[in-house]
């Protein structure tokens, strides 16, 4: 099971990536999870989400 979810997760690019992470947080820290939205010239610099 751990080699189907791996090979999946590195086969998401973009906000596709960013989407399941999303949902990834949402569902493991409901009501602390914070997603970050990509902005600027740099992005979200690879900061998907995180817990305050």
């Amino acid at each position: 099971m751990r080699k189907l979810v791996e090979g999946r997760l590195l086969r998401l690019k973009g906000s596709a990536f960013q989407d399941c992470m999303d949902r990834l947080g949402l569902e493991l820290y409901p009501g602390d999870y914070q997603s970050v939205s990509a902005a600027g010239p740099k992005g979200d610099t690879k900061n998907e989400g995180y817990c305050p």
